[in-house]
C-alpha cells in the first residue's frame, strides 16, 4: 500500500559503495539509514542467526513475486495488493472513471500513498470532494501531532479558504480521575455516569453518552458494573479472543491433549479443565464427582477409561484422546463448541451471555474453516503443527462486537470513535504504554529501514492515536477521562502523554482527582475462640456417657492443643480440613503410612501361613523374600487401588520405593538379631480404647498401635518412625510444660500407647514398655528402642519395672491438660510461638 520497491528493500547490501548507485533517488539522510543497517551484517560481525536471516531475505523477494503472481492469476488478492493494483491503474492511466459522476469521501485521516494517487487523479478530474474531521487546536498547531496528517491532507486536496472549526478551543472543564488498577476504574462507572449528571432513565441521555475503552480488556468488567437501570447497552468494538475464558479452555484442552501418555492424562491438566467456568456451568454434577474421586484417589494420571466412563457429550469429546489425529483433535473442538453453543441457548439473556454466543460463534467459524482447509489437503499434518497454526490463527482473531449507534449508552473502543461525536464522554485506561499503545505487529522490516524506505513507523501510529483522542473529545461537553495510578507493572501508574498534553497545553480546566487506598501493613490481630455453649456442646462429644463417647481424644489431638489450642478448635471443634488435592510428592505422612502396612502385610502373611505367632531367626529368609510383593501392595493401598490391580511406578516413586525396601529391610536385621519373640498385635487389627477420669467427668481416649510384641514374657508397644526423633526427656512434667518451645509429639503418644495397653482387661498386669523403632538410627549398633529418662551422665532407659511408676506421673498430667481443653474459662487461642505455625494448615486463617 506505500508501493515500496520490493527488489530494493529486500536486497542484501554486500558491498555499501553500492548504495550510491542502487539508491540514488533516496536523500542522504535515508541512504545513511541504509549503510548503517547493512554494517551490522558485515562479515566479521556475522552470527549463525544473522546468517539464517540473511538466507531467509534473501528468499522473500522471489517469494513475494510468485505469490503475487498466484493471486492475481486467482483474481483475488489481500488489502495491500489491492492497493498496488488500484495504484498501477491509476500510473497506468487505466482505472475505470465513468461508473461514478462524483466521489466524496469524509473523515479521513493516514493516507497511504496508494490512496493519494487516487485522490490527486479524482480531484485533478473533479471528481471528487473531501471532507476532513479536523480543528484549529491541533490543525493549526505544527507542534500536535495529532494533525500532522490532517496539514498535508487539507493542503494537497482542499481549497486554501476551507473552513476549519474551533470546538475544542472553546474552555470547558474536564475531570480526570486516577484509580487503582483497571478493575476498579470499572467498577468507578455507577459513580462517573452520576457525577456527570447523566439520567440513567433517560433514553436521550444514554444515547449522548459513550463509554471508551483504551484498555479492552475492560469490557468485560465493564459490562459487569454498568447500574442495572440501564436496560440498552450497544457494544461496538473487537476484543481479542485471546482474552477470553473461550480461548483458555481451548488451551486447556490442547495442553491436555498435549500430556497424553500411556497412563492417561496428567492430573493437572484435568482438574484445570473440570474446574473451567464453561465446565462447572454446562456439568456441575460429573465435573464434582469427577474432581473428589481423582483427589481421593489421589491420581498424579487419570486413566481415559474412566473418565470416558461418564456418559457425557461434552466430557466425551474433551476426554477423547486424539494420539496422533489432528484432525480428530480439531472436530472434537468443534463438537463441544456447538454442545456449549447449544447448552447455552435461553430466552433472556444478559449482554454478556449475548457476547459469549458470539465468541463462541466466531471461533467455531474460524476452526471449521481451518478443519475445511486441512481436509483438502493430501498432506497428513501432526499434532503440533496444527497446534501451532490453531495457536497462530486464534491469537490473532479479534471478535467483532457491532450493534446500532442510536440505542442505548454506548461501550466501544479508540477505533470505533472514529468521525463520531458524542455530548457525554468517558475515557477509561488512559496511562502511557496502553494509550498509546506502543506495540506493532511484528515485521521481517526493521524500523530504521521502515524509516528509509518511507513505510509507516511508530512516531506515525502515534500521530493517528493522538488524532483519535482530540477528535473525540473535541466536541463533547462533559469529559472524564480515568486511568490506573497504582504503580508497580508494565503500563501502571504513569499518565498517559495525552494526558500531560491537556494539563499543559489546553485551555481547558481539569478537576484531577486521586482514589487512593493506603496500603498499610495487616496488623497482626490475636484470635480466641470462647468456649460458647455451641462449642462445650462439641466437645461434650469426648465426653462418656452410658459406658461409650461419640468421639475419643487421640494423641495427634491431645500434643496439637499443647502446641496451639486454636489450632485444636479449628481441627476437632469446627471440624476444618485441608481441602483435598493430588500430591504428586508423597508426604511423610503417607511414606511412614507405607513402611508401616508393609511390615503388617510380611508379618500377617507369616502368621496366617504358618499358624504361629513366633517369629524366629531362621522365618527371616522367608520374609525378606516376601518384601516386595508386601511393599507394592502397600503403594496400592495408599493410592486407593485393590491389590489385584497392576501399579506402575512412576518418576520419583520409584526412588521413594527403594528406600522404603531400604527401612523395611533395616527393621527385619534388628529384628532377626532379637528374635524370637511373639507377634501379638499389627496395626489396624484393633483400636484401643479407654476412659479417663478428669475432673468430675470422664472422657473417652484412643490409638492405634503399630505393633504389641513379647520377648521372654515382657510386652514390647511399638511406634514406627520414620524421621528424626527424640526418645529422652526429664520428666513427666516437663513434657506437659507449657513453657516448652517444643511439644514432645513422640514421647506423650508413646507413653499414651503404654497406658491404653495397661488398662486393657486382657493385659491387666502384664509386664510391658513402651518402644520407638526409628529408622534412622537402627543400623547403630547401640540401638535400642526404649524411652530414656535423663540424668546423670546416660539416663536411664525406660523398661518394665520403671514404667507404671511413669504412666501413674503421666495420667495426672494428661488428665491436668484435658481438663483446660473441657474449661469453660480458659478460650482457644494462638500460639505465642510463631514457629509452631510453621506448617499448619490453617496459618493463613491466623494470618501468620
Amino acid at each position: 500500500s506505500y508501493l515500496t520497491d520490493v527488489k530494493q528493500i529486500y536486497t542484501n547490501i554486500h558491498d555499501l559503495k553500492d548504495i550510491d548507485s542502487q539508491y540514488d533517488y533516496l536523500s542522504g539522510e535515508q541512504k545513511e539509514i541504509i549503510s548503517t543497517y547493512w554494517r551490522n551484517f558485515s562479515p566479521e560481525k556475522q552470527s549463525k542467526e544473522k546468517e539464517h536471516f540473511l538466507r531467509l531475505w534473501k528468499l522473500l523477494p522471489d517469494l513475494y513475486f510468485k505469490f503475487t503472481d498466484f493471486l492475481l492469476s486467482k483474481k483475488i488478492a489481500y488489502s495491500g495488493l489491492q492497493y498496488r493494483e488500484l495504484a498501477r491503474l491509476v500510473e497506468t492511466n487505466t482505472l475505470p472513471s465513468d461508473r461514478h459522476k462524483k466521489i466524496i469521501f469524509i473523515g479521513f485521516n493516514a493516507l497511504n500513498k496508494s490512496q493519494k494517487k487516487l485522490f490527486e487523479l479524482l480531484k485533478n478530474t473533479g471528481k471528487a470532494d473531501f471532507y476532513w474531521n479536523t480543528d484549529t487546536y491541533y490543525q493549526n498547531d505544527m507542534k500536535q501531532e495529532a494533525g500532522d496528517f490532517l496539514r498535508y491532507n487539507l493542503s494537497a486536496f482542499s481549497d486554501k479558504d476551507c473552513f476549519i472549526p474551533s470546538n475544542f478551543a472553546q474552555k470547558r472543564k474536564i475531570r480526570l480521575i486516577g484509580m487503582p488498577l483497571e478493575v476498579g476504574q470499572a467498577k468507578a462507572i455507577p459513580t462517573i455516569l452520576e457525577n456527570m449528571g447523566i439520567d440513567l432513565e433517560n433514553e436521550e441521555d444514554l444515547q449522548k453518552t459513550a463509554i471508551v475503552l483504551a484498555n479492552e480488556h475492560l469490557l468485560f468488567p465493564v459490562l459487569h458494573s454498568l447500574p442495572s437501570e440501564i436496560s440498552k447497552i450497544n457494544v461496538t468494538m473487537g476484543y481479542p479472543l485471546k482474552d477470553t475464558a473461550l480461548y483458555s479452555l481451548i488451551e486447556l484442552y490442547l495442553n491436555l491433549q498435549i500430556s497424553e501418555s500411556k497412563y492417561g492424562y496428567y492430573h493437572q491438566h484435568v482438574l484445570s479443565i473440570l474446574r473451567h467456568p464453561y465446565l462447572q456451568q454446562a456439568e456441575a454434577d460429573n465435573c464434582k464427582m469427577l474432581i473428589e474421586w481423582i483427589e481421593k484417589a489421589n491420581l498424579v494420571h487419570v486413566g481415559f477409561d474412566a473418565l470416558l466412563s461418564y456418559k457425557s457429550e461434552l466430557i466425551q469429546f474433551i476426554f477423547t484422546p486424539v494420539r496422533e489425529d489432528g484432525q480428530l483433535l480439531l472436530s472434537n473442538i468443534l463438537n463441544y463448541l456447538f454442545v456449549l453453543f447449544t447448552q447455552n441457548q435461553v430466552e433472556e439473556k444478559s449482554e454478556s451471555q449475548r457476547l459469549e454466543d458470539e465468541y463462541i460463534y466466531q471461533v467455531y467459524i474460524q476452526i471449521k474453516r481451518l478443519h475445511e482447509v486441512l481436509e483438502s489437503k493430501a498432506e497428513n499434518f501432526n499434532n503440533q503443527m496444527i497446534i501451532r497454526l490453531l495457536y497462530q490463527m486464534l491469537n490473532s482473531v479479534r471478535i467483532p462486537f457491532s450493534g446500532e449507534m442510536i440505542d442505548g449508552i454506548q461501550v466501544m473502543g479508540v477505533m470505533e470513535t472514529r468521525n463520531l461525536d458524542f455530548e457525554n464522554v468517558i475515557v477509561l485506561g488512559l496511562n502511557e504504554g496502553i494509550f498509546p499503545n506502543l506495540s506493532r505487529a511484528p515485521s521481517f522490516i526493521s524500523e530504521s529501514l521502515r524509516h528509509a524506505f518511507d513505510l509507516p513507523v511508530i512516531k506515525q501510529q502515534d500521530a493517528i492515536f493522538s488524532y483519535f483522542f482530540y477528535s473525540l473529545l473535541s466536541r463533547a461537553s462533559k469529559i472524564t477521562l480515568a486511568y490506573n495510578n497504582i504503580t508497580g507493572y508494565e503500563g501502571a501508574g504513569e499518565q498517559s502523554r495525552f494526558i500531560k498534553q491537556l494539563l499543559y497545553e489546553s485551555p481547558h480546566e481539569i478537576e484531577d482527582l486521586q482514589f487512593q487506598q493506603d496500603l498499610l501493613p495487616v496488623e497482626k490481630s490475636t484470635i480466641e475462640v470462647e468456649k460458647s455453649l455451641k462449642v462445650l456442646a462439641a466437645l461434650d462429644e469426648f465426653k462418656i456417657k452410658d459406658g461409650k463417647s461419640a468421639r475419643s481424644l487421640y494423641a495427634s489431638g491431645i500434643t496439637s492443643y499443647m502446641e496451639c489450642s486454636l489450632r485444636f478448635y479449628f481441627q476437632y471443634i469446627a471440624k476444618l480440613r485441608k481441602p483435598d488435592g493430588v500430591e504428586e510428592e508423597i508426604s511423610p505422612a503417607v511414606f511412614g503410612s507405607i513402611l508401616h502396612k508393609t511390615l503388617e502385610i510380611i508379618y500377617d502373611m507369616h502368621i496366617q501361613e504358618n499358624d504361629n505367632q513366633t517369629i524366629s531367626p531362621n522365618d527371616f529368609d522367608s520374609l525378606h523374600t516376601r518384601l516386595d510383593a508386601a511393599l507394592d501392595d502397600a503403594f496400592k493401598d495408599s493410592k486407593g487401588i485393590h491389590v489385584s490391580q497392576k501399579y506402575h511406578y512412576r518418576n520419583n516413586e520409584i526412588v521413594i520405593r527403594e528406600v522404603l525396601k531400604k527401612h523395611a529391610k533395616t527393621i527385619l536385621r534388628y529384628d532377626k538379631k532379637i528374635a524370637p519373640f511373639d507377634i501379638v498385635q499389627l496395626e489396624g487389627r484393633t483400636n484401643f480404647d479407654i476412659s479417663l477420669q478428669v475432673d468430675d467427668f470422664e472422657v473417652g481416649l484412643s490409638g492405634v498401635i503399630d505393633r504389641i510384641d513379647k520377648i521372654d514374657g515382657i510386652y514390647r508397644i511399638l511406634d514406627y518412625k520414620t524421621g528424626k526423633v527424640n526418645k529422652a526427656f526429664k520428666s513427666v512434667a516437663a513434657i506437659f510444660d507449657p513453657e516448652n518451645k517444643k511439644t514432645e509429639k513422640t514421647i506423650i503418644q508413646s507413653l499414651l500407647y503404654a497406658l491404653l495397653f495397661v488398662k486393657q482387661e486382657r493385659f491387666s498386669g502384664k509386664l510391658c514398655y513402651p518402644g520407638i523403632y526409628n529408622v534412622q538410627e537402627m543400623k547403630q549398633k547401640t540401638f535400642q528402642p526404649k524411652l530414656t529418662l535423663k540424668g546423670g551422665k546416660s539416663g536411664l532407659l525406660i523398661d518394665h519395672e520403671e514404667i507404671n511408676n511413669l504412666l501413674t506421673d503421666y495420667e495426672v498430667a494428661l488428665a491436668e491438660t484435658i481438663s483446660d481443653i473441657f474449661n469453660p474459662d480458659i478460650s482457644f487461642s494462638q500460639a505465642e510461638d510463631v514457629a509452631k505455625c510453621k506448617y499448619c494448615n490453617f496459618k493463613e486463617l491466623c494470618n501468620r
